[in-house]
């Protein structure tokens, strides 16, 4: 938030406000004016929120209050139409401000135009502009452009802001609510809405923070049967990163990555696009199926997080897999193969066990009671046995080989087939779910009962298309 005096023609000393670049709006009293564009739904939202019989009646509480339309005469004596609302920042002596946009536009021209490494593209939401005692960024000032930052400065921006503004439950639980309220309205599209976050910087005041959600100029109505999931899932990952900030200790996210079928000539695309999406996770395992595609998407990844990659046959039916060393080339030294050979296991001791050796151990089990010899393909429900092996081995490790400092790194990423990713999802979630191929589905254990994973997102990359 940047602000400069103004002289209004009414008389009154006001200010003329900037959120997160946009001019045209004035502080007066404790209001806020906003010019009303002429092909605008956002009157007619906030009109329709005031009403107790209409359904949006129940986004009252997480909106600015709303005064009505004024008009505001210039000094040459031009009459404009402002929508007035509560001056969100007036209770506040000292605000920090953050103004998040959430979900991917629905206009197909201007979704083309998004930089494609950009965390607009690649996550769905972006941090407009922020301003705290710590940073500042505004976007197209001086360089910033919230749009195409990468998806870790958005994770630095998005982390300092909330650890800075404290713990609140209240408002990562509204965020949550929005979140479900969203998914009762199927056909309204919230382009370009915003979750705008306040919190009081001045140590003499008591201020709460708070949040709303702002900006409804281009919501439109459609005949879709579907909400609008982009915006949800955005909604979902500002959540899970004011948890993230506030925790004491990282819940586990499980990436499921999906591939799809053959992509000729554009692997490499596919392959970067899950290096920069996944590029910030603190992965600690990252096991792949052994087939020729998973095993190239996964190289640029491993590279980036400097993590080994394990390669689970188990995965995909148990083919020959000759030749894997010969695809890896000179990538070999960054992967480990499941041993499938009768061994003994290894007995517990006091020293700690490698991650590898976990799996290799809950593997062989699996395959012992899951996996007939002469079986040449698996099921998919036997596969599903895999993956709640990894997740287990997951546990296992951080629970006894993890210090406070390595704790750090909490998330499984698990490259496979897109039928295999699907019976994993159906198996960790009751709600029935459709992935698509070269998508990324992401999974949050709940913070309470670690038997239950929430969905975080669905189909992350999907709208990409492939070049």
């Amino acid at each position: 938030v940047k602000t400069r005096e103004h002289t209004a023609p009414m008389g009154d000393n006001t200010k003329s406000l900037f959120v997160a670049g946009q001019k045209g709006k004035m502080r007066i009293g404790n209001e806020l004016y906003k010019p009303v564009s002429q092909r605008s739904y956002e009157v007619t939202f906030y009109e329709r929120v005031q009403d107790p019989n209409d359904e949006l009646h129940v986004f009252k509480p997480y909106v600015p209050a709303y005064k009505g339309v004024r008009k505001v005469t210039s000094e040459d004596g031009v009459e404009t139409d402002f929508l007035v609302m509560d001056d969100l920042l007036a209770p506040y002596s000292k605000p920090g401000c953050m103004d998040v946009k959430v979900g991917l536009p629905h206009d197909p021209v201007l979704r083309a135009n998004l930089t494609r490494s950009g965390v607009a593209n690649l996550l769905g939401c972006f941090v407009h502009g922020v301003d705290t005692e710590k940073m500042v960024y505004l976007n197209r000032v001086e360089g910033y452009i919230g749009r195409e930052v990468s998806v870790g400065l958005f994770q630095t921006i998005m982390k300092t802001f909330f650890e800075a503004m404290g713990k609140s439950p209240k408002l990562e639980n509204d965020v949550i609510q929005l979140s479900k309220i969203l998914e009762r309205f199927p056909g309204y599209l919230f382009d370009s809405t915003s979750l705008f976050f306040i919190y009081e910087q001045d140590p003499a005041s008591s201020t709460p923070p708070s949040m709303y959600l702002i900006d409804f100029e281009r919501v439109r109505i459609t005949s879709s049967l579907e909400p609008d999931w982009p915006v949800i899932t955005s909604l979902n990952h500002v959540a899970n990163k004011m948890h993230i900030a506030w925790e004491e200790r990282r819940r586990t996210v499980l990436y499921l990555v999906a591939e799809g079928e053959e992509t000729s000539g554009n692997e490499e695309v596919i392959s970067k696009n899950i290096s920069e999406r996944l590029g910030y996770t603190r992965a600690h395992i990252i096991s792949c199926a052994h087939s020729k595609k998973s095993l190239e998407s996964v190289i640029p990844l491993a590279k980036k997080l400097e993590v080994k990659i394990h390669v689970e046959r188990g995965l995909t039916c148990p083919e020959e897999i000759n030749g894997v060393e010969t695809i890896l080339g000179e990538n070999s030294e960054n992967f480990d193969l499941t041993n499938w050979n009768t061994e003994e296991e290894k007995p517990e001791t006091e020293e700690r066990q490698t991650i590898i050796d976990k799996l290799i151990n809950a593997h062989d089990k699996a395959r012992e009671s899951n996996f007939d010899k002469k079986e040449e393909k698996p099921e998919t429900e036997e596969r599903q046995t895999i993956i709640d092996k990894l997740i287990n081995a997951h546990d296992k490790a951080r629970e006894s080989n993890f210090d406070k400092k390595e704790d750090e790194t909490t998330d499984l990423i698990i490259f496979a087939a897109l039928d295999v990713v699907q019976a994993a999802m159906d198996s960790l979630v009751p709600k029935r779910t459709k992935l698509v191929p070269n998508s990324i589905s992401v999974l949050v254990r709940d913070a309470t009962d670690r038997k239950l994973w929430q969905i975080l997102s669905l189909n992350e990359l999907g709208h990409l298309k492939v070049l």
